[in-house]
């Protein structure tokens, strides 16, 4: 029985049913980030919460060939699942791609700097001003 944590954290709580090494991984993640500091920092308890999961769902020989073909589509993708993964809970997206980054590291999988946030392609003028449409403090982004 999970208790409130089915309500926390779902996806987790769902897991912990299906998969018994699921559940001894991640709470070997949860207790190793204890171990490490006496208060985690938010990348390593993310990183504890996460690394089973990642570990399970992911294909880690698509970058050993060559890393930097394909890492950066397997960095995209992971961001996304640990997204959907951690939910409801919305960590700061920086403190996420440090615990992500952190499992290519132990995989010897170099990722270069990537955007994620590519909407249109351009920056958004949220103040109005030179370029912008709208008038300045406006709550309305250019389209």
């Amino acid at each position: 029985d999970a208790g409130i944590y089915q309500y926390l954290q779902p996806n987790t709580s769902a897991l912990f049913k299906k998969d018994k090494s699921f559940r001894s991984a991640y709470y070997k993640n949860i207790a190793a980030a204890h171990t490490e500091n006496e208060q985690p920092l938010m990348r390593t308890f993310l990183y504890s919460m996460i690394a089973a999961y990642i570990e399970q769902e992911t294909d880690w020989q698509l970058g050993t060939g060559d890393p930097t073909v394909c890492a950066g589509e397997l960095y995209k993708t992971l961001f996304a699942k640990a997204r959907q993964f951690v939910l409801p809970m919305n960590p700061p997206r920086l403190e996420l791609e440090r615990a992500i980054r952190r499992l290519f590291t132990e995989h010897n999988i170099t990722v270069k700097k990537i955007r994620l946030n590519t909407l249109t392609g351009r920056r958004r003028n949220r103040r109005g001003g030179k370029g912008s449409k709208d008038p300045p403090n406006s709550f309305f982004y250019d389209e």
